[in-house]
């Protein structure tokens, strides 16, 4: 009967084990995830920090292409252009030219709204 005795007095209780094993995957599974979404979020940063400079380089870029043009379509650019026959103008003859006389307004061709119209009646 001693013989019995001592083989489950030795015994570890699979329970106990089970419940402390489970815990520790659980602690280290969350602890993997936290710092997954950490790296996540640094890496997105990362990159939109970088995206943020480029747009800010386009703006500038387009803020000087903008002035060039500007300053390359004024009146004394263009002149000066004329002037060293870079760009070739030729007069419009008068026969090109078209007149457009504006008619007098009638009296009883203007557009009216309805609603005043009923809301006086």
């Amino acid at each position: 009967m001693s013989f019995n005795r001592r083989r489950h007095a030795n015994a570890v209780s699979l329970t106990s084990v089970a419940t402390w094993v489970s815990v520790c995957l659980f602690l280290g599974g969350a602890g993997l995830g936290y710092v997954s979404i950490k790296n996540q979020a640094h890496t997105k940063g990362a990159t939109i920090k970088s995206l943020e400079r480029t747009l800010a380089d386009l703006k500038t870029q387009d803020e000087v292409v903008s002035s060039k043009i500007a300053l390359l379509s004024s009146r004394a650019a263009l002149q000066r252009r004329v002037n060293e026959g870079f760009v070739k103008l030729t007069p419009i003859s008068d026969d090109r030219l078209v007149r457009l006389d504006v008619a007098p307004k009638k009296e009883g061709s203007e557009l009216r709204a309805v609603s005043n119209e009923r809301g006086r009646e």
